[in-house]
């Protein structure tokens, strides 16, 4: 039987098929194609097989099921069992797959808040373990704001620390009252009618992610001076 570099190829491509097919998924996302699907396929991976024994920087980084990433070579999947992740690559883990910023970066509408998180490093916050519970204003939102001059003399980052809580709040654990934002400052919760968060209002609600939940809000918070 006469080996060729065409049958090679061919049985090297065979073998390979479902590595290709990944890094082609992987290379597709990356121009922003089907976000929403690839997060929502990790946040399945994350609650079938990190949770519920999986406590973010506890004893167990380890998921149950291994998931393919890239190719080894082209030949041989290269598969990965880090829940976690490593505090070298933390966008490598599953846990930042299905993370706040990974689900910020899934829905169309946010590429303001999406440039700001990570103009100041916050974006990586928002991959860790949490849980955190973020306010996230519209790129609309964003455009009011700038246009207002809402954010002379404030920085960026303190501005985006009061859009984020610790702790994972669902609007059905809400109640009237001040919160303490990450900032420092508080924020005043009203559920008279509808949600409000100081002035701006709730307007989609419960957005899970596999370290917290995201609530969408119409107007940017700027903290008290």
């Amino acid at each position: 039987m006469r080996v060729t570099l065409a049958s090679i190829l061919s049985l090297i491509a065979v073998i390979g098929t479902s590595g290709f097919e990944r890094e082609l998924e992987e290379r597709q996302l990356g121009r922003g194609w089907n976000r929403a699907k690839y997060f929502e396929k990790y946040l399945d991976i994350f609650e079938r097989c990190c949770e519920p024994d999986f406590v973010p920087g506890g004893d167990r980084f380890d998921c149950r099921c291994k998931v393919r990433t890239l190719p080894w070579f082209g030949i041989f999947d290269k598969w990965t069992s880090s829940c976690e992740g490593t505090t070298r690559w933390p966008q490598k883990s599953i846990l930042a797959k299905c993370s706040i910023a990974a689900l910020a970066k899934s829905i169309p509408g946010f590429e303001t808040l999406n440039g700001a998180l990570e103009d100041t490093g916050l974006d990586e916050v928002l991959m860790g373990k949490g849980p955190f519970t973020v306010f996230a204003p519209t790129d609309d939102a964003f455009d009011d704001a700038f246009a207002g001059n809402e954010f002379d003399g404030l920085a960026l980052a303190d501005v985006l620390k009061y859009h984020v809580v610790e702790g994972k709040v669902l609007s059905t654990d809400l109640s009237n009252g001040d919160v303490t934002t990450v900032n420092g400052a508080t924020i005043n919760v009203d559920l008279s009618s509808g949600v409000k968060i100081n002035e701006s209002t709730v307007t989609i609600p419960d957005n899970e992610a596999c370290n917290g939940v995201v609530h969408v809000i119409d107007k940017v918070l700027i903290p008290p001076p």
